[in-house]
């Protein structure tokens, strides 16, 4: 049981008044446990116990409890959705390709140091929507009564339908 996290959507029930939460997690699905696993270099390892202190190690939050806690404490949970698609439906595409635009203009001016380090922030951006490391984070929104489900929530949950699931869907 996420003890943190249900403590944390109690506070949040008693202090939004209106409006909507985002909660970020690589969360786990009803009733499966998810073992401890870790990161480094924004990749999964394959053993958490390598090299010990040189990587992150975590374990997902059951997002259906912790939706379950919102909804009875009065907020509203919405589907949870991958981060690669949520950052998708937002806009990062778009970003991405302004970004790949300012750096062919700064080669184009002979700022090529300026243009290596809009390379290196699109690059590490990019880990963010990759759905084998940073973009399998599980985003679920929460709301006050009342409010709609955000578009973006809706163009994300549509392109994971699309694209295909990385196995960790769920509906509340």
């Amino acid at each position: 049981m996420p003890v943190g996290a249900l403590a944390f959507v109690d506070e949040l029930a008693s202090v939004l008044t209106s409006g909507y939460a985002v909660l970020i997690d690589y969360a786990t699905e009803r009733g499966r446990e998810d073992p401890v696993h870790g990161y480094r270099d924004h990749r999964v390892l394959e053993d958490v116990l390598h090299d010990p202190g040189s990587a992150d190690i975590t374990a997902g939050v059951d997002l259906a409890a912790v939706a379950d806690r919102a909804r009875q404490r009065g907020l509203v949970p919405f589907r949870t959705v991958p981060q690669w698609a949520a950052l998708t439906a937002l806009g990062f595409d778009a970003w991405s390709q302004g970004e790949l635009d300012r750096q062919t203009e700064l080669l184009a001016s002979g700022r090529g140091t300026e243009a290596v380090r809009v390379w290196g922030e699109r690059s590490r951006a990019s880990l963010l929507i990759d759905p084998t490391a940073l973009g399998r984070l599980r985003w679920l929104v929460l709301a006050t009564p009342g409010l709609e489900e955000p578009g973006w929530l809706r163009t994300a949950e549509t392109a994971e339908r699309e694209r295909g699931s990385t196995g960790r869907s769920a509906t509340f």
